[in-house]
């Protein structure tokens, strides 16, 4: 890396300016992935700054991209504190209004806001005559906040105010390197990261809510029910760890993550800390427990020490449910069965449990030794948790550890005290461990390892061998030997994490990041997301409408509905441009319509699984979805009509005495060319695979189509949504089927 701090750099004027400082995207800036690591020596980074590349005179170079709520900064001491006169120069476009630059620290806090429409690259010049600035942020002020979305190609300090002859000579400076940059087109930009199929984020619990102060050390696990429940600690006062004012807190959820309960205290002891928490299923009983270590006074992982007391050291305590989460029983001691009198500590390895083939319970567990060394481990119970049973320690020092099956086997992965910066795991034959090894960056964090029904392992934490940051999901499909790269969750800062295997296959995933406890729920490599359930959670924005209609159409009288519409936009238009043509045809054959503008085959399936079809008994369902499918995502055809197969069967399980008549898609675009068309096309070609007595594929392609395979406007004014013209040639293609 190179940069420059402390030197002198001749100005033209009546003296030389001393530049302490100059950062510039061509010279200083390291990274990873399209994402900043360090520039110059700001080398703490807050967020994600991204790298943007820009064609300037000199060819084409990297600036620093801000968006609004990432930041970099040095403290203090990397080249002091400027009492006095000031100067900053910086070449920058500006896309708002925030905070461009701070102080790092409280005392030293110099906020500079401004404010862009971001059409243009700026020099921006401040002068300080006088006052502090105590080491330097940008993006943000010095409590990170305030972000300001900025691309900032070069920034140089002065400790000096400097002349308007030197502030011309370094904007002439700025101009002659960069000239005006010009963005590089999408396609040529590093991306960041690549998420997940349908990858949606939400705040599950946010610091401060119902009075506590921070969310920490999720688990989280699917019932046999398939309710979702997800356990924490609420730590009440303050954010440190054990001992302290914790209990373990639960939330649930029953549609897949889309709402949570309000929060129980599963486990809380009166006067003294809980916290901790791993949860596991017994999937052939249905009970769910959860584990926690108990801290008496001070008998946490510092001043626990041998002995087998309360009073002595921390207990492994463990909390049951029978009714899928909702009731809860006392948390019993199980510290007697399983820790050694000389052992300083043992309790669970946080996040959750599993079951083996066998019905074996396995909760993943860490020890101090005697000599305060610490181990991962885990319990196992044969009985579905009346007795448990202590395996022999992996290797040391190691920590929070969590577990998966394999063939012939277990695979633990293992937080690694010796600081080695990567996790360390071992493999369990069912009498001893096999020998360590290293593999994956770890900054010495918890980590979240479950298995895909698909066979698939799974593995989450912050890739980084440092910091904690950039939440990142892994695969495996060989038993662990082997990983992928990975698709980023969160790229800002992010901590523990736990993920559960949904019912409908996708991952549920908890997670700390940025102001508390957040909920993640994507799709792995190998899930057809067009096959899966997809709800949207937008309030507002350009889908801020859809869960309205839907609670609506949830609460529209179903009584003698003989003929349901469902689909997308173009169902749903029968309400406008098509109004006249269903008043006409199919208001008198008491037909509804659920067509919602945008859908693709994962959010119809979402509305039939939550609701919105129930109390309804017609006796025909007309469906046409799938045109969103080939337009948004990147789905190959036989993806979507799998995920309309998936919509068809739905309903026939759901209707079992109703008719569908299911429509190919209908043709868009100008003529037989558009890439639109083809790929619809190719989907069309698979749907007579879906017919059967019950279900009738009806193509009025044709009938939409001028003889040379052209759709005109006057049928469909944007070339995909039809006109009334359109509508009435819907209707009479549809109708002989109806009647």
């Amino acid at each position: 890396m190179r940069w420059i701090i402390f030197f002198l750099l001749s100005i033209t004027g009546t003296h030389a300016a001393e530049q302490i400082a100059i950062y510039s995207g061509d010279v200083h800036l390291n990274s990873r992935n399209g994402l900043v690591t360090s520039w110059g020596n700001l080398t703490r980074i807050h967020g994600a700054p991204r790298v943007w590349k820009v064609k300037t005179p000199g060819g084409v170079k990297e600036v620093v991209r801000f968006d609004g709520n990432s930041a970099v900064w040095q403290a203090v001491n990397a080249w002091g504190r400027i009492d006095g006169p000031r100067t900053i120069v910086m070449l920058a476009r500006v896309r708002g209004e925030g905070v461009l630059c701070d102080g790092s620290t409280r005392s030293g806090a110099d906020a500079i806001r401004v404010k862009a429409d971001g059409s243009k690259w700026e020099v921006l010049k401040f002068t300080r005559p006088n006052g502090t600035l105590g080491g330097f942020i940008v993006g943000a002020d010095v409590a990170t906040q305030n972000g300001l979305k900025v691309d900032v190609a070069e920034i140089r300090v002065f400790r000096s105010v400097l002349s308007e002859n030197e502030l011309a000579d370094v904007e002439s400076s700025l101009r002659q390197r960069w000239g005006e940059p010009v963005d590089l087109p999408d396609s040529e930009q590093i991306q960041p990261w690549q998420p997940f199929a349908g990858l949606t984020t939400k705040m599950l619990r946010k610091n401060g809510d119902d009075g506590v102060h921070t969310y920490r050390i999720p688990g989280l696990a699917t019932s046999k029910k398939g309710t979702l429940l997800a356990v924490f600690d609420l730590r009440h006062d303050n954010a440190g760890d054990l001992p302290g004012n914790i209990d373990v807190g639960l939330t649930r959820s029953t549609d897949d993550g889309e709402t949570w309960s309000a929060t129980q205290r599963v486990v809380d002891y009166d006067g003294s800390g809980v916290g901790d928490p791993c949860i596991l299923v017994d999937r052939e009983t249905g009970r769910i427990f959860v584990a926690a270590l108990w801290s008496k006074g001070k008998r946490a992982w510092f001043g626990s020490g041998p002995g087998m007391t309360p009073e002595e050291t921390g207990q492994f305590v463990i909390a049951h449910s029978d009714d899928d989460g909702v009731t809860w029983s006392k948390p019993v001691s199980i510290t007697s069965q399983i820790k050694k009198p000389e052992w300083r500590l043992c309790f669970d390895g946080p996040g959750c449990g599993i079951q083996l083939r066998d019905g074996t319970l396995v909760i993943p567990a860490q020890f101090r030794d005697a000599d305060g060394t610490p181990h991962s481990c885990f319990i196992a119970s044969k009985d579905h948790g009346d007795t448990w049973t202590m395996s022999p320690p992996c290797d040391g020092p190691t920590s929070e550890a969590q577990i998966v099956e394999t063939k012939g086997g277990m695979l633990i992965s293992m937080r690694d005290e010796s600081r080695s910066g990567q996790r360390k795991w071992q493999r369990w034959n069912g009498t001893k461990w096999s020998e360590p090894w290293l593999r994956l960056p770890d900054p010495v964090c918890q980590a979240s390892l479950v298995r895909h029904s698909s066979g698939t392992l799974l593995f989450s934490n912050p890739a980084d061998s440092k910091s904690r940051v950039r939440m990142t999901v892994r695969e495996s499909r060989d038993d662990g030997e082997t990983w992928s790269e990975g698709r980023v969750i969160d790229p800002r800062g992010s901590m523990y994490s736990c993920m559960s295997v949904m019912q409908d296959g996708r991952i549920a995933m908890v997670y700390e990041g940025a102001g508390g406890l957040h909920f993640a729920a994507f799709a792995t490599e190998q899930a057809n997301l067009a096959a899966l359930s997809e709800g949207r959670f937008e309030t507002t924005g350009k889908f801020g409408w859809w869960p309205a209609r839907h609670a609506e159409k949830v609460a529209e009288p179903k009584k003698g509905v003989e003929v349901v519409f469902l689909g997308d936009s173009i169902t749903q238009n029968w309400e406008k441009a098509g109004a006249k043509v269903w008043k006409e045809h199919f208001e008198p054959m008491k037909a509804a319509n659920y067509g919602f503008g945008g859908d693709s085959t994962q959010h119809v399936l979402w509305r039939i699984d939550h609701g919105e079809l129930d109390g309804l008994q017609p006796k025909v369902i007309v469906l046409h979805i799938g045109t969103n499918n080939a337009r948004h995502g990147d789905f190959a055809p036989a993806q979507i009509a799998e995920g309309i197969g998936a919509v068809v069967q739905r309903l026939k399980t759901r209707f079992p005495k109703a008719k569908l008549l299911l429509h190919a898609i209908f043709p868009r675009g100008a003529d037989a060319k558009d890439e639109m068309r083809v790929k619809c096309a190719a989907v069309n070609a698979l749907l007579p695979k879906l017919a059967d007595e019950r279900v009738t594929v009806i193509d009025i392609g044709a009938a939409l189509l001028q003889p040379d395979g052209t759709l005109t406007r006057d049928l469909a004014p944007d070339l995909l949504h039809l006109s009334e013209k359109g509508y009435d040639i819907w209707a009479r293609e549809l109708l002989p089927h109806l009647k």
